[in-house]
């Protein structure tokens, strides 16, 4: 797996990061993905990446929040709402 989906012409890493490599939940995923290629049964537990489409309840909610403007970082713990809805 390459370091960048950049061509090498096109991006240069500052000095002071070169020394960083690929995150290792890409690392992962990939490698996930070359044993389902191979036919292997697997169940990738990286990036969070479903392996099914995303409910329509789940868009239609998603929707509404961004046409209210909910639309900003939340906290860690989450919203009020959220909290007082799983308790």
């Amino acid at each position: 797996m390459p370091d960048s989906v950049y061509p090498e012409d096109q991006f240069e890493r500052a000095q002071r990061i070169s020394d960083i490599g690929v995150s290792e939940i890409l690392e992962i995923g990939a490698r996930a993905r070359e044993l389902h290629a191979q036919g292997k049964p697997v169940i990738t537990l990286g990036a969070g990446e479903p392996d099914f489409n995303t409910p329509d309840h789940v868009k239609l909610a998603a929707h509404d929040a961004i046409n209210d403007n909910q639309t900003k970082y939340t906290p860690l713990a989450g919203t009020v709402e959220l909290i007082g809805s799983i308790r």
